[in-house]
């Protein structure tokens, strides 16, 4: 029978959104019940309209100080006064509340100061993210206004939404509400990350479609993102993007160049697409692999999870004290390192290499300034150590990573056109395979230092760096024009 119990993560996009940040100056009531003593001691004040104050310390049995302390916090209440005659009295709000049948509370104001932001798609109040906003990730303006809003009007209608926003535990209170806003200033336009994660699943209505998921937020964050409409101008980003045509490097030859004959089988090139639904049915009755269990399929971004092969393989290289450098040359895709997770693995990826004298190197062809331009702006402190390198050849659909020699790894993927059925026709998918044979390695290592010659003089010019990093320029030559 065919295993259609199917899920699986295939992309990891981060978006930024518009927003503006702003100061709150506000006060708030906050209801809390009355103590028992002093909510007995003003009913008996209600019920006999006039008493002295001896005549409460005798009836509850209190001593001068206890006395004097139960007085002063039941005149504080606003429920009871002292007459002329220094008697406690019933107010005319006591004898109100009381004709209402509500209970005794007592009404706090408090005074806070918050930062509220504001997204600027939806006009709505949003929570926070952990996450700083970094420059390079695709940005969703559909429908952006740069207009002022009326932010005292926003805020004091979405007060309960910005109570779920914070964290604040006097102002999340149940019985706290909005009393008056004093001011609010604008601090400065900012803006939100939204995490997106695309699955492939399975629904017997349905049959198979990609679902994107909301990872960048906590459960009630994510819930308040849905519901303002700020998720689905995300996903209406995510659809509308336009379908990858007319690719620089073919899938035939991307597979001839690497020698995968797997995912070869899967491919329709009548209509350009990857089935990835053939190959995941394949792959869950293990028939999609090389005939070695030394490569295996690699399916999404190496960022989407920090991979169990690569923590393995750290640990098989322990005991190596130098390693070559790890070069990586990025694929041409839009979607290519569009994650906040990029910088994170390849933080990870550095601390692991330099404790063998090695990092993560990851170089660009020197094309134009424009270009140069765009490359900057997108990957700057998100790549590790880049630079740019005066190759014959431009980038194309593939990406390889790899650490050459004996006690490397490789791996390469092809980033490539899903079956449009599924939803998303724009969306690609990074998918190849993750090798520590030494005979795929060398063959993936060649392909790079052929993909980077030139018939010059070879050129390297740096644009980021790795925090801390100690790399010697003459290595990353040496390495390319060496054999490993």
């Amino acid at each position: 029978m065919e295993n259609l119990n199917i899920e699986r993560d295939i992309q990891s996009i981060s978006f930024l959104i518009p927003a503006r940040t702003y100061n709150a100056d506000f006060d708030i009531t906050k209801k809390t019940p009355i103590p028992a003593l002093i909510e007995s001691c003003i009913k008996i004040i209600n019920e006999v309209e006039v008493i002295s104050p001896r005549k409460i310390q005798i009836f509850f049995g209190l001593n001068d100080s206890e006395r004097e302390i139960l007085i002063n916090q039941i005149v504080n209440t606003g429920w009871v006064e002292f007459n002329e005659d220094g008697k406690l009295v019933s107010t005319s709000r006591l004898k109100e509340w009381i004709n209402d049948s509500q209970s005794l509370e007592m009404v706090e104001t408090l005074s806070f100061t918050e930062k509220v932001v504001i997204d600027l798609l939806t006009n709505h109040v949003q929570p926070r993210s952990d996450f700083i906003p970094i420059k390079g990730l695709p940005r969703v303006t559909n429908g952006f206004n740069e207009a002022e809003v009326d932010i005292i009007n926003i805020f004091s209608n979405q007060f309960t939404r910005f109570k779920d926003c914070i964290g604040n535990s006097h102002i999340k209170h149940p019985r706290s509400s909005l009393y008056r806003v004093r001011n609010i200033t604008s601090l400065r336009v900012s803006e939100l990350i939204i995490g997106i994660k695309l699955c492939i699943k399975y629904d017997e209505f349905k049959s198979f479609y990609i679902e994107p998921k909301l990872v960048s937020h906590s459960e009630n964050s994510a819930k308040l993102i849905s519901s303002s409409g700020l998720l689905s101008q995300v996903v209406n980003y995510i659809d509308n993007m336009p379908r990858m045509i007319n690719p620089k490097l073919s899938f035939q030859h991307y597979c001839d160049i690497f020698n995968d004959k797997v995912l070869l089988r899967y491919f329709n090139f009548k209509e350009n697409y990857f089935d990835i639904v053939e190959y995941l049915k394949d792959r869950a009755s293990n028939k999609t692999g090389y005939g070695n269990p030394e490569t295996q399929g690699f399916i999404g971004p190496i960022y989407l999870n920090i991979d169990n092969k690569i923590k393995s393989y750290f640990r098989t290289v322990k005991d190596i004290d130098e390693l070559p450098l790890a070069i990586w040359k990025p694929s041409s895709v839009s979607l290519f390192g569009a994650s906040i997770n990029l910088r994170e693995f390849v933080d990870k990826m550095n601390e692991n290499l330099r404790e063998k004298n090695s990092e993560v190197v990851s170089l660009f062809p020197d094309i134009d300034k424009a270009q140069n331009y765009h490359v900057k702006e997108t990957f700057y402190n998100r790549l590790g150590n880049g630079y740019f390198i005066n190759s014959l050849r431009e980038l194309d659909e593939s990406e390889v990573f790899v650490i050459p020699g004996e006690n490397g790894f490789a791996y390469c993927q092809y980033h490539v056109n899903l079956d449009p059925r599924l939803g998303f026709p724009g969306l690609t998918m990074p998918i190849g395979f993750f090798t520590r044979d030494k005979d795929r390695i060398d063959l993936v290592w060649q392909h790079i230092r052929k993909f980077y010659m030139t018939s010059n003089e070879l050129k390297l010019r740096s644009f980021t760096k790795s925090y801390n990093s100690t790399l010697d320029e003459n290595r990353i030559f040496q390495q390319l024009v060496d054999l490993v």
